[in-house]
């Protein structure tokens, strides 16, 4: 037994595991990112050293069933993709060229996952917001010209 209760004593010490109606995190950032065109692609995120500088615990991203519109850096609002688009989107977390995590839209769309939140815990110095990017990995419906809504869930 002690070897079991040690790695549940670290899982639970590092976030990797925690109570499921735990607080997700004190602060949570939105970015907005505009599909430029229909077709496979991969969208570079701008860069963002506020989240750089800080614990990233948990990353969600909103389709039109959670919140319809979502903001462009301009000021103008635009659709959010569908949850039928989901499954045609990746999400990698990068730090220079390294990819530190690499996760499905689905994973990290909360109505999908009963809920649940998908947490990441990436300490500081572990990732770069704007070395991570989104791969469309195949092409379902028209997205082009579609917003993904991607919020990081951190803490100071």
């Amino acid at each position: 037994m002690p070897v079991v209760s040690n790695i549940e004593n670290y899982f639970a010490e590092t976030g990797k595991i925690r109570q499921y109606a735990d607080k997700i995190a004190n602060h949570v950032e939105t970015i907005s990112i505009r599909i430029p065109a229909d077709g496979l692609q991969t969208i570079q995120l701008p860069q963002n050293s506020w989240l750089d500088k800080h614990k990233i615990r948990a990353i969600q991203v909103l389709a039109d069933d959670q919140q319809f519109y979502g903001n462009l850096p301009d000021g103008r609002t635009t659709e959010n993709i569908g949850p039928a688009a989901l499954s045609s989107f990746v999400f990698t977390l990068g730090l220079d060229n390294e990819e530190i995590a690499t996760i499905p839209f689905t994973s990290m769309h909360t109505p999908t996952q009963s809920g649940k939140y998908f947490f990441i815990d990436s300490d500081i110095g572990r990732h770069r917001i704007g070395d991570s990017f989104i791969t469309q990995v195949n092409i379902a419906g028209n997205s082009g010209g579609k917003v993904i809504t991607l919020q990081f869930w951190y803490d100071k």
